[in-house]
């Protein structure tokens, strides 16, 4: 049987992004139920997913990778009078 995932809440996303599964392999999701809330919050529906063949270790290392350090995108000029004139856009 062949389903789609959206993996719009947060926990889903990130088991998602966690273990990066190419097109065509075959993965297992799980939900766990709602875990704890915090203060002020709701709680999370908990979502366990795998990869058909692969170990944990291996997702966490590539998940580890993945929030290393965020660089911020170059500022860009807000106008094109305040670009250099060879990287203007054509009028």
């Amino acid at each position: 049987m062949e389903l789609k995932l959206h993996a719009l809440r947060t926990v889903p996303f990130n088991e998602i992004g966690k273990w990066q599964p190419i097109a065509g392999e075959r993965i297992g999701v799980t939900y766990r139920g709602a875990g704890q809330a915090k203060a002020g919050m709701n709680a999370p529906h908990l979502y366990r997913v795998r990869v058909e063949g692969r170990s944990g270790t291996g997702a966490r290392a590539i998940f580890r990778r993945l929030q290393g350090p965020a660089t911020p995108p170059p500022a860009q000029p807000d106008h094109p009078a305040d670009m250099p004139e060879d990287d203007r856009p054509p009028l």
